[in-house]
C-alpha cells in the first residue's frame, strides 16, 4: 500500500517471499495513489502498480482503498489539486484484467468474490472516507448465504476489521462487524439479522 510513500520496495519483498515460500497469490490492500493531479496519472499509476505486482509471478487481486477515490496528502494545504475518481473509473482500471473473468461482482459497490481451491474469497470495498457502503455489506451478506458446502471463506478489505480506542469512532463499525458475524454464523451453521433482514447460514 501507499506505493510512493514506501519507496516502491514492495516488489523486492514479495519476490524474496516467493523465493522462500512459493506463494502464488497476492491481494493488494488498496491505497496505491498518493496525490495524483490528473486522471491520466492516476490511471497510469494504478495500472503500472498492478503490472509490477504481476511481474513477481503471482496472481494479483485488488481491494479498493480510499485513496483510489481521492488521494490528498493530509499534511498539505486543503486546497491541493489531487483529483477525485468515481467507483466506475477505479474499477475500469483495477479490474480490466483477464484474471477477473471468473469473479462475481456487485456493480453498485464494486465488491466481488472469487473461488480458488474450494475457498471463496470476498473483497469488501470501502469508499472515499474509508467507510464501507451499506450496499456493500448487504451484498456480501447475501452472497455468503450461497457458499457451496465444504468451502472455506476468506475476507479481504482495505478497512480494518478490528478497532482500538485510537481509531476514529466515525467509522461505521457495524457494517464490517456484520460480515464478521456472518463468517462466524457460517462456522456455527446459524443465522444473523442485520438492518432488519435475516441471513440464514444454517445450510
Amino acid at each position: 500500500q501507499h506505493w510512493k510513500q514506501n519507496a516502491q520496495k514492495s516488489i523486492y519483498l514479495i519476490k524474496k517471499l516467493r523465493e522462500k515460500t512459493g506463494i502464488d497469490l497476492l491481494i493488494n490492500g488498496g491505497d496505491i495513489l498518493t496525490k495524483e493531479t490528473t486522471k491520466a496519472l492516476a490511471y497510469a499509476k494504478m495500472s503500472n502498480f498492478i503490472s509490477e505486482l504481476e511481474s513477481t509471478g503471482c496472481a494479483v487481486y485488488s481491494c479498493i482503498g480510499n485513496h483510489e477515490f481521492n488521494n490528498p496528502n493530509m499534511s498539505q494545504d486543503s486546497a491541493d489539486l489531487a483529483i477525485t475518481l468515481s467507483l466506475e473509473e477505479v474499477c475500469s482500471v483495477l479490474y480490466d484484467r483477464q484474471i477477473y473473468n471468473n469473479a462475481v461482482f456487485d456493480s453498485t459497490s464494486g465488491c466481488y468474490y472469487i473461488d480458488i481451491k474450494k475457498t471463496r474469497i470476498f473483497v469488501l470495498q470501502c469508499n472515499y472516507g474509508s467507510n464501507v457502503y451499506l450496499t456493500a455489506t448487504r451484498w456480501v451478506l447475501e452472497q455468503m448465504t450461497q457458499i457451496p458446502n465444504g468451502y472455506n471463506v476468506m475476507l479481504f478489505s482495505h478497512v480494518v476489521v478490528e478497532w482500538s480506542e485510537d481509531i476514529s469512532s466515525s467509522v461505521p463499525k457495524d457494517r464490517v462487524q456484520a460480515v464478521l458475524n456472518a463468517m462466524d454464523a457460517i462456522k456455527s451453521k446459524t443465522s444473523i439479522t442485520y438492518e432488519g433482514r435475516t441471513y440464514d447460514y444454517s445450510t
